[in-house]
């Protein structure tokens, strides 16, 4: 699971589907940055920004690309930023629709990395003893250390150093490197001028300062950074003779030399004073050291007194007030039949096609089962009267409200009005989390797959979906279409470590695929359970 920092990658290997190879899972990288004003006004309070495994110079650009959405810059300036976000870490195009909605294109299997920014031709190459002159005609200027990918008999990635210009648009390189042609496309996929620039901008913050120069009362100065200040002060100021502080000298001597500050509003109350040179820049300095170590108090997070036994009470409490869980196991598949033979009391039923749903498919003998509808991981507005209508033929074959099982939040809605399983979609990790849902009124509750066990909660026995997709491998793989739908039967992708997966269709309205394990290492990720189960019949 990427929640918990273990992500496979399972998305970005190389698989084998027939004749086809390539990186047949990998899709466009995703932004959602235009959706964060409708985000704001939905109530979400705060951003997870990605970054876990990304250079820091991404992580830098990133996070300042959202500070600037956030902070309402004016466009250009965004614009801006996320073009170097681009030039940083790229794999085409962004997908804007969260992966959901026209996303036929999103998987280019030819790339899984930075596919990076285009940046010109090789115009020829020259060989002498075993290296390679190369000569490049460019649109903008190369340096040594950046690394550039060309595309042209094989794709090379490499980088570049002993770079010399030739002129304003011409470069040239040697390297060791065989196989560069010309007229081979240039994408730059490492820029390290513009993440020097990335990483070294300034993060300063803005101070203010107020002096006072009364003849006859001690020099004060105070500085003051948002809601912090500080005040130092020093000697009696003296009548000046005749060259009395102002704000210009004043502002001259204000410096900060390594304190990440930058001078603000400088303001002066004084008489016709005279203040030392050398008794200012005592006082300053005095009054930077105290700023910073004011600021670092209140950057400090406080600690709660006594918040731990208040935590751990909290949580006993939690789950000792909770109604004991029934010992119920489960039956869970996709056929009604076998569901209804299966010696379980209760039956969660995972169609593979919800709108074919139909009230005489459903088998006498499990009528008198507790009967749950396992509600897909990811549901349109367009797929949820699909979901109702299933429901509304289950209730009618079975004389009462079937249950739901819930693998997404949009699921909880169904708390109160049906009974309510929470399903493993909702990746349920710990007691604490399962109680809290059984609190909320779901009656019982399957936790992470990756757990072995979590008494009294129940475990899946079986084999349980790896991913879920919203594009189409079926389109990818064996050249479907809507129109020619090859989704009858199941794909079959190998990836290079000679693990076997199985894809399977699970429509609502929309089409969504079910990626799982068929043979492999993974089976060592889902560990044989030790509770109840709710199990694959």
């Amino acid at each position: 699971s990427g929640n918990r920092g273990k992500c496979r990658q399972l998305c970005r290997l190389c698989y084998q589907c027939g004749d086809k190879k390539g990186y047949l899972l990998s899709p466009a990288d995703l932004s959602l940055t235009q959706n964060i004003p409708a985000l704001i006004s939905a109530g979400v309070t705060s951003l997870k920004i990605e970054g876990r495994m990304k250079r820091p110079a991404y992580v830098a650009t990133s996070v300042k690309l959202f500070k600037k959405i956030l902070a309402k810059e004016p466009p250009s300036s965004i614009e801006r930023t996320a073009n170097d976000l681009k030039k940083v870490f790229s794999r085409g195009e962004y997908d804007l629709s969260a992966y959901l909605y026209d996303n036929d294109n999103i998987v280019n299997p030819l790339f899984n990395n930075n596919t990076g920014v285009y940046v010109g031709t090789v115009e020829s190459v020259e060989k002498f003893k075993d290296l390679y002159r190369v000569t490049v005609k460019t649109t903008s200027p190369i340096v040594d250390g950046d690394g550039l990918r060309i595309l042209g008999a094989e794709e090379i990635t490499l980088g570049v150093g002993g770079v010399k210009n030739l002129d304003k648009s011409r470069y040239t390189f040697v390297t060791a490197r065989s196989g560069i042609v010309s007229g081979a496309e240039i994408y730059r996929v490492l820029d390290v001028r513009l993440e020097r620039e990335l990483l070294l901008e300034d993060r300063k913050l803005t101070v203010n300062a107020h002096a006072v120069a009364i003849v006859g009362k001690p020099f004060l100065l105070t500085l003051s950074a948002g809601e912090t200040s500080v005040t130092a002060g020093g000697d009696v100021v003296q009548k000046a003779q005749n060259a009395p502080i102002d704000q210009t000298s004043l502002t001259k001597r204000l410096r900060f030399d390594d304190a990440p500050f930058i001078l603000g509003e400088v303001t002066l109350d004084a008489g016709f004073a005279f203040v030392p040179v050398s008794a200012l820049n005592a006082v300053r300095r005095k009054a930077v050291s105290d700023l910073l170590t004011r600021l670092a108090i209140s950057a400090k997070p406080q600690k709660v007194t006594g918040y731990e036994q208040l935590l751990t009470e909290e949580k006993a409490r939690f789950i000792n007030e909770l109604p004991r869980l029934p010992q119920t196991e489960y039956a869970f598949g996709a056929d009604l039949k076998k569901l209804a033979l299966s010696d379980k009391p209760a039956a969660v039923y995972s169609p593979a096609d919800y709108s074919t749903v139909q009230t005489e498919d459903v088998p006498a003998k499990l009528i008198g089962k507790d009967l749950y509808l396992d509600l897909p991981v990811i549901a349109s507005g367009k797929d949820i009267p699909v979901i109702n209508a299933a429901l509304a033929r289950l209730d009618e074959a079975t004389g009462k409200k079937v249950g739901i099982v819930a693998n997404n939040y949009y699921a909880l809605c169904y708390l109160g009005e049906r009974p309510t399983l929470i399903g493993a979609g909702l990746n349920v990790y710990n007691k604490i989390s399962g109680a809290f849902y059984l609190s909320l009124g779901a009656k019982d509750v399957i936790y992470s797959y990756e757990l072995q066990d979590l008494s009294p909660f129940i475990g899946f026995e079986g084999e349980p979906p790896l991913m879920t997709l919203t594009h189409c491998p079926y389109k990818v793989a064996v050249g479907s279409t809507c129109s020619a739908c090859k989704a009858t039967r199941p794909l079959l992708y190998k990836d290079e470590r000679g693990n076997e997966y199985i894809i399977t269709r699970k429509k609502v309205s929309y089409c969504y695929f079910e990626l799982r394990l068929k043979r492999g290492e993974y089976d060592l990720l889902i560990p044989k359970r030790r509770s109840r189960t709710i199990k694959s019949v």
